[in-house]
């Protein structure tokens, strides 16, 4: 990482990538596992992610004749949860379903914009200057919304300072779990300043407090972990704990479950954007993918190449355009490729495995 990325959940200061090729009648697919290192986010690591798909998952599609996304996910149906480990092989799978059919995997999908907004988000700093510094050089960019992380004790201050310097801007709070439903005094003391949201401040699996939070807040709630399928989100839209839903591919399984959520909110008129993991170029491009689809209507964590990594594993380097917009692949795959003179120099281990 170029900077150590603080939140309330802990510190990242190198990104470890699990990076998947898969090989059907003579196509590859690429898929990216987002999970980290330590289960700082998510119950999932990524050395368990790996152990899931070698002995779980891959021995269920290898060697089958599988035509359409749906038989993707039934064949991996017998592993419970995992969502990051299954994730990184349905995308691989949209990817190679694109180039069998000649179009794009937005368009498998259902992606109607060329390009998508994007916002920034910033991790936790020693100082309010040198947070307001990152924020500055960061809109500089053209990101058309800021994210900030908060916890107990680094929240209204912070806030208030960014406003005060930064003026109207889309500014949203992300807490990753770090409050209680006895602290939502502090999260009311928000409200002033017109956040566009507030991410994830309860529990990560909770749904029911959150529900009696957005009661006692103006600000919107954004729920990120505690929506692991459509089924929770469409649990957290009746409860009405939530007004935004934050898609991350990983955790919800994929693109497909992910579609799903989207059509949820469509219909509901629930705000919907889509989340990162700090990935590599090939996950970021499925994030510019999903963001295609018409209900996604709010910036979403999209990062160029070398943002947070001081480099990328593809070509070409991911460039944000001035306007803060990013380019919908438009052809067949996912718009990148990996670079294998990158790839060989970071490698740590690589395994191959075939149909028995």
């Amino acid at each position: 990482m170029k900077k150590p990325f603080v939140t309330a959940c802990g510190t990242i200061a190198n990104r470890n990538l699990l990076i998947i090729r898969l090989f059907a009648d003579g196509i590859v697919g690429l898929g990216e596992c987002s999970a980290n290192v330590d289960p700082i986010y998510s119950p999932e690591t990524i050395k368990g992610c790996r152990h899931i798909i070698e002995d779980f998952i891959l021995p269920s599609l290898l060697g089958k004749k599988i035509d359409d996304i749906d038989e993707v996910a039934a064949s991996m149906s017998h592993v419970v949860g995992n969502h990051m480990a299954k994730s990184a092989v349905e995308l691989a799978f949209w990817d190679i379903m694109s180039r069998q059919r000649g179009v794009s995997v937005s368009s498998l999908l259902g992606g109607t914009k060329t390009r998508v907004d994007a916002g920034v988000s910033v991790g936790m700093f020693g100082t309010l200057e040198e947070t307001l510094e990152e924020a500055r050089v960061q809109l500089a960019k053209g990101f058309t919304r800021l994210k900030v992380k908060i916890q107990p004790g680094h929240d209204v201050q912070l806030i208030s300072s960014l406003r005060k310097h930064l003026g109207d801007i889309q500014l949203m709070a992300d807490a990753n779990s770090s409050y209680s439903l006895k602290q939502a005094g502090m999260l009311q003391a928000l409200d002033p300043y017109g956040l566009t949201q507030i991410e994830q401040p309860l529990e990560n699996d909770d749904i029911v407090d959150h529900a009696a939070l957005q009661k006692s807040l103006r600000t919107p709630i954004c729920l990120d972990e505690s929506v692991v399928h459509a089924h929770a989100a469409r649990q957290a839209i009746d409860l009405e704990a939530c007004r935004i839903i934050n898609v991350k591919l990983a955790r919800v399984s994929g693109l497909l479950e992910a579609k799903r959520i989207h059509d949820l909110c469509v219909k509901t008129d629930t705000g919907l954007w889509c989340g990162s993991m700090l990935e590599s170029g090939v996950g970021m491009m499925y994030n510019i993918i999903y963001s295609s689809l018409p209900g996604v209507n709010q910036p979403g964590d999209i990062q160029e190449s070398c943002h947070y990594m001081s480099d990328d594993i593809v070509e070409p380097m991911i460039d944000v355009a001035g306007d803060g917009t990013f380019a919908v692949p438009a052809e067949p795959g996912i718009g990148v490729s990996l670079n294998w003179e990158k790839i060989r120099r970071y490698l740590v281990s690589s395994e191959v495995f075939r149909p028995c």
